[in-house]
């Protein structure tokens, strides 16, 4: 075990009190604890000075935003063990009333010498019993700085209207980036709150879209020798409000065609500027509000097919908004249209042939999986090939086509889907004498034949 000695020099390491410095003449953090199925700590801290002192731990859990704090008169010689299993099983308050969740299996803690007047000595160890085992591992930690705090996110990007938590890291004593989030509790600030303001737990707040910056100061151990100080440091950096896109509809749109009405909504858009790829251009913008943008995107046909990741933000005072997919849609499947079918009962027509003629809605989709229904005016036509078999002996019956009465097959011919990218097949089917047998319908055929 380690002696940390407390000399009357404390005085001059005072500065402004924080939430957590209690009026340290010294502090140490101890590490972690642990309490679950194979695991329990122990801590104890003792007064090995001629006169008495108060101690105080506390045990920090949920990454150091929570804390559970005990205190003990100690007197020369005195002693104060803390059992975390106990504390947790049997929820015992501590000094504020709080309990340990029963949940909880791991955290950090720290012991606090609070008399700064006197002189005392205080020891440290801790116990993990690794119940699995039956094993017992002694620790005395010594004291364990931080430097060189720092903000999570820098900048940070705060939604207009909306919020973004920020952290402070720093470098501890053994060179490791740690969350000391907790430690600068309560002294945050920003340099203009007419664009962010900010809270106690460092959650930020979008006023207005721009550009500001964020401080925060908290207390921070600092080592001299084995003695640690709570010391007064800074963490700052730049705070960006930006505007927000919330959603896009539609969010697909036909290669080499224009998607009319497109809506993009949020918040923040006032004197900004819609960005989109060089293959997919900003048309006629009907509106353009804080909260919502209607345009049309023309779509070159030399767009890259399927998602283009990110195509549309805004951006508004040098600050972008989040960046939003849009998919360039290809035709590339048809569908039937569900109850759109008529015309599919066998009938007898005159000179004793028998069929159907059949009608029913086709939908356009796309190449996505699972294939989207393009919404858009589509040109369109259709050729057959060869009947094989063709037990039903249609091979040489003039065929209707979309482009009838030219048959050529080659289309187009002004035949267009209409603009939700349906069409209607009307006259599909045909009718044969070998499926009459005196007079009555029967079954004949088949006829097989590729309709492209």
């Amino acid at each position: 075990m380690f002696r940390a000695r407390a000399k009357n020099e404390q005085s001059a390491h005072h500065g402004p009190q924080t939430p957590f410095s209690d009026q340290l003449a010294f502090a140490w953090e101890g590490g972690m604890w642990e309490y679950d199925a194979q695991h329990n700590s122990l801590m104890t801290a003792g007064n090995g000075g001629a006169k008495p002192t108060r101690a105080a731990l506390t045990l920090f859990y949920n990454q150091g935003t929570a804390r559970y704090d005990l205190e003990q008169a100690l007197q020369a010689g005195d002693q104060m063990w803390i059992d975390v299993g106990k504390l947790i099983r049997e929820h015992v308050p501590d000094k504020n009333g709080k309990v340990l969740p029963a949940d909880l299996s791991s955290g950090s803690y720290e012991f606090r010498d609070l008399n700064d007047k006197i002189a005392g000595t205080l020891f440290e160890g801790k116990v993990v019993f690794e119940k699995t085992y039956g094993h017992v591992t002694y620790g005395c930690m010594t004291c364990c700085d931080y430097t060189g705090p720092y903000l999570t996110f820098d900048p940070l990007g705060i939604p207009f209207l909306g919020t973004s938590p920020n952290g402070v890291w720093a470098t501890d004593c053994n060179l490791n980036d740690t969350d000391v989030s907790s430690k600068f509790y309560g002294n945050w600030t920003t340099a203009n709150t007419a664009i962010a303001t900010v809270g106690n737990d460092g959650t930020h707040t979008g006023v207005a879209v721009g550009p500001t910056s964020s401080d925060t100061l908290g207390a921070l151990m600092t080592q001299h020798g084995r003695i640690c100080y709570n010391t007064q440091q800074h963490a700052s950096g730049t705070d960006n409000v930006t505007p927000h896109i919330d959603s896009i509809s539609p969010s697909r749109g036909l290669i080499g065609a224009t998607t009319s009405s497109v809506t993009i909504t949020g918040k923040g858009f006032t004197g900004g500027h819609v960005n989109t790829p060089a293959a997919i251009q900003v048309n006629n913008i009907t509106s353009f509000a804080d909260n919502k943008i209607v345009l049309d995107l023309i779509i070159s046909d030399t767009a890259t097919p399927g998602n283009n990741v990110g195509a549309i933000y805004v951006s508004v005072s040098s600050q972008n908004s989040n960046k939003i997919d849009f998919y360039v849609q290809v035709p590339t499947s048809l569908s039937v249209v569900s109850g759109s079918a008529t015309g599919t009962t066998e009938k007898l027509c005159t000179s004793n042939p028998c069929g159907t003629i059949v009608s029913f809605k086709y939908q356009v989709n796309d190449q996505d999986s699972p294939a989207q229904p393009i919404r858009n005016v589509m040109s369109f036509w259709d050729s057959f090939g060869t009947f094989s078999p063709d037990g039903l002996g249609l091979q040489g019956t003039p065929l209707t086509t979309t482009c009838s009465p030219n048959q050529s097959n080659s289309g187009p011919c002004n035949a267009n889907t209409n603009t939700d990218g349906t069409f209607t097949e009307a006259v599909l089917g045909g009718f044969s004498l070998v499926c009459c047998v005196g007079g009555v319908c029967t079954t004949g055929g088949p006829s097989d034949v590729t309709q492209t």
